[in-house]
Order: structure tokens, then C-alpha cells, then sequence
């Protein structure tokens, strides 16, 4: 191959790359004016230019512009082999560092209107590849905000399919956290208000997620362990392992050792999620209903767009009176998505809405949902949304609806009970004088006749600013100045106070949890030791024979290999790697205290926290009550609802044998499909044996029927056939043989 010699040799055969160069330029020129056609020998020198482009740099320096030239003005009608080709060596060039990324990239972008779906996939890994490597070490501010306002011009492209590639873009680079601050975010919420439907459905689930963590993380804590499972089957049995491997081997060990401590202390996320890196939430809202209420989509996108607008309501809480007219609509008997809707009505409920508001959605769902015609599904669907309105504004139903819910107590579903039982136990917290005294116990009842008036939840009333006082402390001003009247508040002065209030919820979760656990370590992952800092101890280069701590070290690594050695699986893989971590008690004072203490499960906006649990403790949640909703919160920290949530109805016996009984109707049509199924398959050609198979045994009896009949005879028959061949022995005509009767010639 000649480019092989050219990179070894570069000066011996710069004559004849000279005579190529020459030949390349006027295919290229050629092709130019016709780029339909396929031309192989273009291909081929293509690869071949591309491949050399960083030995001669000077003579092969016009390229990438010729490429991106012939890109940009003809990638409609040139040929699909060619343009794919041209796009792999501009990758090429581009990991040869011949080209920056402010060249290419937005190239790759436009490349998205071709109609090619091997180009389209390989251009959307290239660029995720390409911008990783870019902010590995650091963020490239300089190339991701060039970037960042080329692709937010491709969202709004009229063309569907480059829209949807670059938003698809912009996600994936915020789950793999190499893009994940504000400004993507807000490009990512300009897709919601595209009139294409696909870019508004992608972009609403996206902040409608509840987890972002990738799956590529739960992969790298089993790197380490196949690492030195990979280098342990490699060594030989009894063969001397080398100063380096030893070297190498210690240092995955180290490493190892480090991960099995931190998998065992409580980690802190300091991720906030996308829907609060919105930058005025309120607007965004109102635009975004602006544009359901004039789209005639399908009704998964209006759902989408619904529970975006429900979930900005409650997380910001926002004012928008006009929303919940346009809810009560779809407030409906015959409605298929009732769980979900009425999911979004709870969402975007808060303590700020008047009553006004909330009251008439509620008596439109008793009347529609509870009553004697209703189904038991609907029924408690009904209740439980009841309940989470409530629960986020006490005030939305008065003593006569709550009354009239709990007359269906003693109803024979249980689900519909269960849910009753769930909206009189949380009245009893929140607004006791609501309740009879029959409802509420006897605790609860002595403690309305001791302060009846402070448990009723009054109509709150905004006197000051939450948060005001913490602003104050950060500008570093008295205690007695008043903030509100001191100067007007700017938008950037209500998110300090956002992040304030947030970093506040930490430090208390964090000196709750020091409190109520002893013996355990906390660790943020903010202020983690980075893995490559302890690379340097343990080298072979400055090992000195009198250092007694060093050997002992070096001894117990050797042993520990020699254990690895031996046992080729290691023992941290026996260990299952899930979500929640746990941490054993190092102190044995504190083992009764942990026997006599509640696992503690707290949860704060962007920090999570994870009580430990001991190993010869065996939990089982499908006993207790509180197992499920437990399992349900780490799930949920941020307390979001969905459709799921509401339906907490359960069949009886006889229902589920309901749904498997098959009625005679869909007998026949089952009947119909396997006979269609059978004739399409006796179309294809088979062979006779195949064919046998499949045939009726009366159609084959006859057959055989004729061949026995063939080969038949009767005993008169044979003794003639003897007594004729004994007559012909007696004459000489045949003799006898050991193998039969011959012929004498």
C-alpha cells in the first residue's frame, strides 16, 4: 500500500504523491460538475488523501474547505457513497486535528436534511463523540455557546427531520452531562413551542422525566473488577509475573479498595432538575398554553403539553386562572385518559390558588366520578386525586363535599374504602373541624376541644417574601432594614433566593442526618478526591529496602493478588450493584442504638439521602404497609404525580378470571386469523415429504394400501411357486446353492 510507505517514508515518495496529487485535483474537478454519478475512483482517492492529510499538512491544507464546499452546495444531489464518504474524512481529518470543530460541526448539523437514515445516525454519533472529547478535560465555553446558537437556528428549521436530530442532540449531551447548564435548557424549552408535533412531544417528555442518571455509570463501578478478572486470566499458572504487571495489578487494587469505600457512605446530588433552570417560568407557561389551546394535535401531545404546564404551576407556583377552565373540559365519563387528567388538576394545584378556583373542578368530579353509576375504578381514581388536591390546598373543599365522599365508607369495593379511609386521615391533619367526631378518634378529638380555632387552615394571606431574610444575610445588610421597601426586586434577586432557600434545605438535611446517625460518613460529591491522585504512590522507582511500611504494604497487595489469582472471581462482584448504597456500623456501641432507631429516609430539592441498612437485618417490604409507599418516595423525591399514582385500584378474583375467559365471538375470529395464517404458509413452495406432513391420513391410506397390495400373495400361490422350482431342481434345470436356488448353464 502506498500510504503506509508515505507515513514511514514520507520524503521518498514525494514525487510520486505529487503525480496523485495532480490526477486527484482533476477528478475532483470533474466530478464537481456531475456529482449524481458514482464514481469508485473518486472514493478511493478521497480515502486515500485523507488518510496522509497530517503528513504532507501544507500540499493537503484545502481539503476541508473543498469537502465542506462541496457539502454544503450539493449534498441534495450528489451521490449517496460519495457523501457518505466525504463525511467520514472530514471525521478523519477532524480527529487528525487538521480542522476545528466551529468548521465542521455546524456542517454535520445541516447534513440532517438529506434524506439518508445511515447518514443521519452516523452523523448524530459523530457529533456526540466529537463534542465529549472537546469538554473532557474542561468546558470549551467557546465552542459550546458558538454551538449551542447555531443549534437553537436548527430547531426552528422548516425541514422536520433536522429539528428533530438536533433536539435529539441537545438532550442526549445533557444526559451524558457534557452540556447541562442553563442555556441548553432553554433551547431545549423553544422546542416545546415549534408548531412541528414531534419536536413539542420530544421536548415535553424531557422535562417531564423524573431521572436522568445515565445507565452508563452502574458500568463503570464493574470496569475496575473485569479489568483484574481480564489481566489474572491472562498470567499464566507458575510463571513469574514482571515488576510492571505487579505494578499494575497494585494500582486496580488501590482502586478497587477506593470504590468499595465510597460505595458504602451516603452520596450527595447536586444536580437540579431542567424544569427549574427555566429562566422565567411564568412567561414560558403562558406561551406554551397559548399555543395548546390553538394546536390541533393528537390527544398524547395535548396530554404532554398539559402535564408541562401542571407540573410548571406547581413547582413554581404560578398564577394562571385561566388553565383551569380549560382542564374541567375534559372532565368527562367517557374519557379514556381520566387518571392522567385528573393527575394534571392535582399537579397544578398549590396553597397559592384561591378555593374559588379549585372548588368547582371538585364538585365536577364528585358528580361526574362518585356516585352510585360510577365504575369502582373511576371511583377511586376520583378520591385519590380528591386527596392530592387537598393535600396541596386544604382549603379547596368545604364539610359538605368531604361528607358526602365519606357516606360511600362502608361501599363493598375495598380499593374505594381504602381511598376513603386515605382522604379522612389526611383531614385529620390537615382541618379537623371538618370531620365528625365519630371520624376523627379520640386523640384528635381532644385536641380540636383544646384549640379549635388554631387547626382550622385560614386563607393565606402573602405579608413577606420566603427567602427575604436570607437575601439580606448575602448583601450583607442589617436585620432591621426592610428589604421590600428598601428597592424593587429583580429577577436575578428571586433566584438567589431560590438557590439560598435550596443550599439552606441541605445544610439542615445534613446536620439532621449527622444527628441521627453515628458512625457514618458523609460525603458530597461536590468535593470528591479525583481517582488518578494516588497514581504516583506505590511506584517501583524510589522503593527503599529499610522501608518497613512500604514492604508491609507491598506484602499484603501480593497476598491479596495471590487470593485473586486464585479465586479468579473477586469478591466485590458477589455484591449487588444497585441504585441505593448501604453502610455497615463501625462502632459496636452504636448497634443498639440502630436496633432501636427508624430508618431514616430524608429528601431534599437536588440532595439525596439514603439511611443505611444493616446485613443480617432482612427487611420485607411486601409485608408492611409502608414498604411500598417507602420505595415509592425514593423513586419520587420531588413528590411529582402521574396517572399510575391515582390508580391504586385493585381487581377482584373474579374480574381477573373475567378478562381470560374468551367468548365465542372472539373464538371465531381466533379460528379465522389461524386459518389465514395457514394458507399463507401453504402458498410457499415445499417439497413432497413437507407436504406429507401437513395431509390428511385418509389421503395417505390408499397409497400404501396399493404398495402392500403391489407385493401380495396368497400361501396357494407360494407352494406352487416351490413346487415348480422343486420340479426344476429334479430335472437339473436349477441346483441348490447356499445363498438360493441357481441356474445350471
Amino acid at each position: 500500500m502506498l500510504q503506509n510507505k508515505i507515513k514511514r517514508q514520507p520524503g521518498l515518495w514525494k514525487e510520486e504523491f505529487n503525480s496523485h496529487l495532480e490526477i486527484f485535483k482533476k477528478m475532483f474537478l470533474e466530478f464537481r460538475e456531475d456529482p449524481s454519478k458514482e464514481d469508485e475512483k473518486v472514493i478511493e482517492y478521497i480515502r486515500f488523501m485523507t488518510h496522509i492529510c497530517d503528513v504532507y499538512k501544507k500540499e493537503l491544507a484545502f481539503l476541508p474547505t473543498e469537502f465542506v464546499d462541496m457539502l454544503e452546495q450539493n449534498y441534495a444531489v450528489i451521490h449517496p457513497n460519495v457523501r457518505f464518504q466525504l463525511v467520514q474524512s472530514l471525521r478523519m481529518i477532524r480527529t487528525k486535528k487538521q480542522a476545528t470543530a466551529t468548521d465542521i460541526l455546524p456542517l454535520f448539523f445541516r447534513l440532517f436534511r438529506a434524506e439518508d437514515k445511515a447518514l443521519r445516525s452516523y452523523l448524530f454519533t459523530s457529533i456526540i463523540g466529537d463534542l465529549k472529547i472537546i469538554n473532557r478535560k474542561a468546558k470549551a465555553t467557546n465552542v459550546n455557546k458558538t454551538l449551542q446558537n447555531f443549534v437553537y437556528n436548527m430547531i426552528k428549521d422548516p425541514q422536520e427531520m433536522a429539528g428533530k436530530k438536533s433536539l435529539q442532540i441537545m438532550i442526549e449531551l445533557y444526559k451524558k452531562k457534557i452540556w447541562n447548564d442553563d442555556n441548553t435548557v432553554n433551547v431545549i424549552a423553544e422546542g416545546t413551542l415549534q408548531k412541528s408535533g414531534k419536536l413539542c412531544l420530544i421536548a415535553c417528555k424531557f422535562f417531564l422525566l423524573m431521572n436522568y442518571d445515565e445507565e452508563e455509570d452502574s458500568d463503570d463501578d464493574s470496569s475496575d473488577v473485569d479489568n483484574v478478572k481480564s489481566k489474572i486470566m491472562n498470567t499464566r499458572i507458575g510463571a513469574k509475573m514482571s515488576r510492571k504487571k505487579k505494578h499494575n495489578l497494585q494500582k486496580t487494587l488501590k482502586n478497587l479498595r477506593r470504590n468499595k469505600d465510597r460505595k458504602g457512605k451516603i452520596l450527595f446530588h447536586t444536580d437540579f432538575l431542567p424544569i427549574d433552570l427555566i429562566r422565567c417560568p411564568q412567561e414560558f407557561a403562558e406561551k406554551l398554553y397559548y399555543r395548546l389551546r390553538k394546536s390541533s394535535e393528537k390527544l398524547e401531545i395535548k396530554l404532554h403539553m398539559m402535564k408541562l404546564i401542571g407540573r410548571l404551576i406547581g413547582r413554581h407556583k404560578l398564577i394562571m386562572f385561566n388553565f383551569y377552565p380549560y382542564l374541567s373540559k375534559y372532565i368527562n365519563t367517557h374519557q379514556k385518559e381520566l387518571a392522567e387528567i385528573l393527575a394534571i388538576i392535582a399537579e397544578s394545584t398549590h396553597i397559592n390558588v384561591p378555593h374559588e378556583e379549585v372548588s368547582p373542578m371538585i364538585e365536577k368530579i364528585l358528580d361526574n366520578f362518585v356516585n352510585e353509576r360510577a365504575s369502582p375504578l373511576n371511583m377511586t381514581i376520583a378520591i385519590n386525586a380528591v386527596r392530592e388536591i387537598c393535600a396541596r390546598n386544604p382549603n379547596a373543599m368545604n364539610k359538605e363535599q368531604l361528607q358526602y365522599i365519606i357516606a360511600y365508607y362502608k361501599i363493598k369495593n375495598k380499593s374505594v374504602s381504602v381511598a376513603i379511609k386515605g382522604l379522612i386521615n389526611l383531614f385529620r391533619d390537615l382541618r379537623p373541624e371538618l370531620l365528625e367526631k365519630k371520624q376523627l378518634g379520640k386523640e384528635e378529638a381532644l385536641k380540636l376541644r383544646s384549640k379549635p380555632a388554631e387547626s382550622m387552615v385560614m386563607n393565606t394571606r402573602l405579608s413577606t417574601i420566603d427567602g427575604i431574610e436570607l437575601l439580606k444575610a448575602h448583601e450583607g445588610l442589617h436585620q432591621s432594614v426592610n428589604m421590600i421597601t428598601h428597592r424593587l426586586l429583580t429577577e436575578e434577586d428571586f433566584k438567589t433566593i431560590k438557590m439560598l432557600r435550596l443550599q439552606q434545605k441541605a445544610e439542615k438535611a445534613k446536620e439532621q442526618i449527622k444527628l441521627n446517625l453515628k458512625g457514618y460518613e458523609i460525603v458530597d460529591d461536590r468535593y470528591k478526591e479525583d481517582e488518578n491522585e494516588d497514581e504516583g504512590e506505590g511506584c517501583c522507582e524510589g522503593e527503599g529496602e529499610g522501608d518497613d511500611h512500604q514492604d508491609a504494604d507491598d506484602e499484603q497487595e501480593e497476598s491479596e493478588i495471590d487470593d485473586l489469582q486464585a479465586h479468579t472471581q473477586p469478591a466485590s462482584e458477589s455484591k449487588s450493584k444497585t441504585s441505593k448504597t448501604y453502610n455497615e456500623c463501625n462502632d459496636g456501641e452504636a448497634d443498639d442504638e440502630l436496633d432501636e432507631q427508624p430508618q431514616v429516609n430524608l429528601r431534599s430539592d437536588g440532595i439525596t439521602f439514603v439511611a443505611p441498612v444493616r446485613d443480617d437485618l432482612e427487611v420485607d417490604y411486601s409485608m408492611s404497609e409502608s414498604g411500598s409507599e417507602d420505595e415509592y418516595r425514593a423513586s419520587n423525591p420531588h413528590n411529582f404525580l402521574d396517572g399510575d399514582c391515582l390508580n391504586t385500584f385493585k381487581k377482584t378474583k373474579y374480574e381477573k378470571m373475567a378478562e381470560t375467559y374468551v367468548t365465542t365471538a372472539e373464538k371465531g375470529k381466533m379460528k379465522k386469523e389461524r386459518a389465514r395464517a395457514k394458507h399463507e404458509k401453504k402458498n410457499k413452495s415445499k417439497t413432497n415429504k413437507e407436504k406429507k406432513k401437513f395431509k390428511p391420513l385418509a389421503m395417505l391410506i390408499p397409497k400404501k394400501l396399493q404398495g402392500i397390495q403391489k407385493n401380495y400373495r396368497s400361501t396357494k400361490e407360494r407352494i406352487n411357486e416351490l413346487k415348480t422350482k422343486l420340479g426344476k431342481v429334479k430335472e437339473g434345470k436349477l441346483k441348490v446353492h447356499r445363498r438360493g436356488l441357481k441356474k445350471v448353464r
